[in-house]
C-alpha cells in the first residue's frame, strides 16, 4: 500500500511535532475555506493556488497572507517511505563515507566539475585535422 506524501502532509507533521499546534485535515479545498471563513480554524497550510482559487470562485479577496519563510528544507536527500527506520539509519551511516571516497569526487567532478574543452577525443581530431593539411600534394 502507498501512502501519499505531498508538501503539505510534510508541513502537517512538522506541525504537528510542536505539540501546541492541533491540526485537521480535510477532503475538499471548499470545506477549508468555509472552516477559515466560519473562524473554526486560525491557519491554512495548503498550496497557496488552490486556497487563492476558491475565494476568487466565492468572488472574494483573498483574506490570507502567505508566509514565504520555509519551515522546512530538504536538501540532498534520498526519497524513502515513512517508517522505513532501518534502512534510513544504514543510508546514514554509509552516505558520510561514499562522500569522501575517490569515486564520489570523480563523478561530482565529470557531471559537476569545470568542463573540459580539450577532451581526448577533440585533440585527436585536431591532430588528424591538421596533419591532413600538411600531407596534400601541391598541384
Amino acid at each position: 500500500m502507498a501512502e501519499y506524501c505531498s508538501a503539505v502532509h510534510i508541513a502537517r507533521q512538522e506541525l504537528e511535532r510542536f505539540g501546541s499546534v492541533e491540526t485537521i485535515g480535510f477532503d475538499q479545498t471548499e470545506d477549508l475555506v468555509d472552516a477559515f471563513l466560519a473562524k473554526q480554524i486560525e491557519m491554512i497550510v495548503a498550496n497557496r493556488g488552490i486556497v487563492s482559487e476558491q475565494f476568487q470562485l466565492r468572488g472574494m479577496d483573498d483574506p490570507t497572507i502567505e508566509i514565504p519563510v520555509d519551515f522546512l528544507t530538504i536538501e540532498r536527500s534520498i526519497a524513502l517511505r515513512f517508517g522505513l527506520g532501518q534502512i534510513r539509519e544504514a543510508l546514514n551511516a554509509e552516505i558520510p563515507a561514499y562522500l569522501l571516497s575517490d569515486e564520489y569526487r570523480a563523478l561530482q567532478q565529470e557531471y559537476f566539475g569545470e568542463p573540459v574543452f580539450w577532451t581526448e577525443g577533440r585533440q585527436r581530431m585536431a591532430l588528424m585535422g591538421s596533419s591532413g593539411a600538411e600531407c596534400r600534394k601541391p598541384r
